[in-house]
C-alpha cells in the first residue's frame, strides 16, 4: 500500500495523509484534532495510529491542533529548526522530546517510508514541501509558495502523484473585497501560486513524466474547483498534452477527498 489522502485543503485549514503498509503520517494539523480524527475515522484510522507529524511551516491553517494533538499523544513532528523555533515562539506548550529537525536536501527514514524535504518560497520562517518515496514509488507535496524555483521544479519532477498548490485566480483576487497589502502579499514571490502558475507547472511537470495531480489550497474567497480544473485544462490543450494521459484531482475544502492509490 502507498496511498494519498487530503483530508482538508484550503486556505482554512490543512491536512494530508501518505499511508504505506506499516506507516502514517500526517503533513500539517490546521483542522481541529476532532476534525482530523472525523476524517481519519473514514479509512479505519484515528490519530493513535500516526506515526509522526511533518510540518510545512508555522502559519495557523497548517499547525492549528499541533498543540492539543502533541499533549494528547506525543507523536513526534518533524521539521526544520528554523520552523520549530517559529512554532514554539507560538506555541509555548509542545513537547521538546518531540521534535525532530531535518535538513532540505537530505534524507530521513519513517517506517518503510523514505522522506527528503525541499525549500519553497513563502512569507515564514523557512517552509518547504515534501518527496515521500516507498520502492520506486513517488509522492510530492508541494503548496504554500510564491513561485516554483528550479529546485522545486526538479524535486517535483518525474513523480508518480504530485499534490500542488492552486491557491488563487488573478482576476478574482483583484476585484476581491481584501485590501491590497494583502492582495500583493498573496501574488508575491513569497506568497501563493495562482491557478495560472499552478497549470503552468503542471504542463512542463507532464513533460517529466508526472501525470497524476491534485490541485490543492484553494482560496475560499479568491477561486473555486470548477475555474481552477479549467485553468489547468486550458493550458493542457494550448500544450497540445491529451487530457486523457493525464489525472487532475482537486481537494475538498473540509473534508476527505479521493484517495490516491499507488500500491494495492
Amino acid at each position: 500500500m502507498f496511498n494519498f489522502y487530503s483530508l482538508s485543503s484550503s486556505s482554512s485549514g490543512n491536512c494530508l495523509l501518505v499511508r504505506s503498509d506499516n506507516t502514517n503520517i500526517l503533513i500539517d494539523v490546521g483542522i481541529s484534532m476532532k476534525k482530523i480524527n472525523i476524517e481519519l475515522e473514514k479509512i479505519d484510522l484515528s490519530l493513535k495510529d500516526i506515526n509522526a507529524i511533518l510540518i510545512t511551516h508555522e502559519h495557523i491553517d497548517h499547525c492549528k491542533s499541533l498543540c492539543t494533538i502533541n499533549r494528547k499523544y506525543n507523536i513526534p513532528i518533524y521539521t526544520n529548526s528554523d520552523t520549530w523555533y517559529a512554532l514554539s515562539n507560538i506555541y509555548d506548550t509542545i513537547n521538546e522530546d518531540s521534535k525532530n529537525f531535518i535538513s532540505f536536501g537530505k534524507d530521513f527514514i519513517i517506517g518503510d517510508l523514505c522522506i527528503n524535504a525541499f525549500s519553497t518560497s513563502h512569507d515564514c520562517a523557512n517552509s518547504c514541501g515534501y518527496s515521500i518515496f516507498k520502492d520506486n514509488k513517488k509522492i510530492c507535496i508541494a503548496t504554500d509558495m510564491g513561485y516554483i524555483d528550479d529546485n522545486v521544479f526538479n524535486c517535483l519532477s518525474n513523480s508518480n502523484f504530485t499534490f500542488i498548490e492552486s491557491n488563487y485566480d488573478t482576476n478574482m483576487l483583484d476585484v476581491g473585497n481584501y485590501p491590497y497589502s494583502l492582495k500583493k502579499r498573496i501574488s508575491s514571490n513569497i506568497g501563493h501560486l495562482s491557478n495560472t502558475q499552478c497549470s503552468n507547472a503542471i504542463a512542463k511537470l507532464y513533460k517529466t513524466n508526472s501525470n497524476n495531480f491534485m490541485l490543492g489550497h484553494l482560496s475560499r474567497e479568491n477561486n473555486f474547483p470548477e475555474l481552477a480544473l479549467q485553468t489547468v485544462y486550458d493550458v493542457l490543450q494550448a500544450e497540445h498534452i491529451d487530457l486523457n494521459n493525464i489525472t487532475i484531482n482537486i481537494a475538498e475544502k473540509d473534508c476527505l477527498s479521493n484517495i490516491i492509490t499507488l500500491e494495492n
